[in-house]
């Protein structure tokens, strides 16, 4: 996808996933067969989120699991608190 210049994120967007026993939630990730490495279902645009979307269908079909779709609009930068906090 190509971004025009100036474009911001305004929102993203997660598949969510609850443990069915205590309800406890998480954002739904699949393995990256080539790193090895966990890669969440999340999206801040209109095309990945369809992605996201179809991909979560798959998994949770195979699993019997039911999933949602959360939409986060407030945008804060928070890279000097992280900074600071990681600093230690």
């Amino acid at each position: 996808m190509t971004y025009k210049p100036g474009h911001k994120i305004q929102a993203i967007h997660i598949i969510m996933v609850a443990d069915e026993q205590d309800g406890t939630e998480g954002i739904m990730a699949f393995m990256d067969p080539l790193t090895r490495h966990w890669m969440p279902l999340v999206a801040s645009d209109h095309i990945r989120l369809e992605q996201i979307y179809r991909s979560a269908e798959i998994i949770c079909r195979q699993f019997g699991k039911e999933f949602r779709v959360l939409k986060f609009t407030d945008r804060q930068d928070v890279t000097d608190q992280i900074k600071e906090t990681f600093k230690k």
